[in-house]
């Protein structure tokens, strides 16, 4: 019986993915301005989040809902956002029967294909219509390179378009229905620096900007996409905190995590089912993660540089014991912070954008 590199790959992947949180090399330096993030009692996150509204992009699924699930039991409204309509009423109705206070908390969804740029006008046009106005912003859609179909109809990889450009553009849209003060957190590959069998310092700068720029389309490593995409998200947060000081910019690593993370990527079916069972076996519940995003975002150290970066460190901890998880406050890639690396950055988001709305446009007159 032969076994192809493919499967070998995805064998290797599924050890590489849990073992991830538990190598110190795996990140980049801690950063001590920023610190540790102090786990908080219910009765403390309550008091944090009570009164508060947050919108949760990818709130449907994953990491997403268990975090808009940890929200509610904890006092705040939430917005979910997602792809699809009976997952969302599905949600809707975790979040009622989580609410901490049902007299006080709203809870509302919207469906949307965020994978184009007129979908994510769309949602920021629908959320300004409402006029609700959010204290957080949580982002976690996002997916794993489709290298057999890999892009979208505007002609994007998925994985920029999803993890990078959607995000941004939410973002941007929704800044004027921030409250004072508020934060805006995406959760996706912060602080993460080897990932799998690369160093992403060795990813050079010119071939993150070919494979966000399409010009290596599919031809491109696993680690070398979510290198990129990790670093392409933590320098825009780094740009944008510095254009809107009044709003804290958070980049984080959420650890191994018990979803169906492996059910929509690219691996052989066979194998998912050990991947599943694997990632539940070792990972955190989903609304644990989410406890500990909602515990980071609202927390003093998240504001304590204009963006800041963590790592959900789970060095020694014990899956029924997420309270033993680390919340360290942490440096990112270099590039993030580098002047050139960000100006190309900036004008690649506003250049897609512009050119996939005047596209658009074209198309509607």
């Amino acid at each position: 019986m032969f076994v192809s590199s493919s499967v070998l790959a995805s064998v290797w992947l599924a050890a590489a993915t849990l073992a991830s949180a538990s190598l110190p090399s795996e990140w980049f330096p801690l950063d001590p301005e920023v610190g540790t993030v102090e786990q908080l009692s219910t009765e403390t996150l309550t008091e944090n989040l009570r009164g508060k509204s947050a919108l949760v992009i990818g709130g449907t699924d994953g990491i997403g809902r268990g975090t808009a699930i940890a929200m509610a039991q904890s006092g705040a409204s939430v917005v979910i956002v997602g792809h699809s309509s009976s997952k969302a009423q599905a949600v809707l109705q975790n979040l009622s029967a989580a609410a901490k206070f049902p007299q006080e908390q709203q809870f509302k969804s919207y469906v949307v294909d965020l994978f184009t740029v007129t979908g994510g006008l769309d949602l920021a046009k629908q959320l300004k219509g409402n006029r609700t106005q959010f204290d957080y912003v949580v982002l976690t859609v996002g997916m794993w390179p489709d290298w057999k179909d890999p892009l979208t109809s505007d002609g994007l990889d998925k994985v920029i378009s999803l993890d990078v450009i959607s995000r941004y553009l939410v973002t941007r849209e929704v800044l004027p229905l921030l409250n004072p003060g508020a934060r805006v957190m995406s959760v996706l590959a912060s602080t993460w620096k080897f990932i799998f069998w690369r160093d992403l310092e060795t990813i050079t700068a010119q071939t993150m900007k070919d494979i966000a720029a399409g010009k290596l389309e599919h031809h491109y490593s696993l680690p070398e996409m979510l290198g990129t995409a990790g670093t392409l998200s933590d320098t825009w947060l780094q740009l944008m905190s510095k254009r809107h000081p009044q709003v804290g910019f958070v980049g984080t690593f959420p650890g191994v995590v018990a979803t169906d993370l492996f059910d929509h990527g690219t691996f052989p079916k066979w194998l998912t089912p050990f991947l599943d069972r694997e990632m539940k076996k070792g990972g955190l519940d989903p609304v644990e993660c989410g406890r500990l995003h909602a515990t980071i975002i609202s927390s003093p150290n998240a504001v304590r540089r204009p963006a800041t970066y963590f790592s959900v460190d789970q060095r020694g901890a014990q899956p029924a014991k997420p309270s033993s998880v680390m919340l360290e406050g942490r440096y990112s890639n270099p590039l993030v912070y580098d002047t050139e690396f960000g100006d190309w950055v900036w004008s690649f988001l506003e250049g897609t954008i512009a050119n996939h709305t005047a596209t658009a446009d074209k198309v509607f007159v």
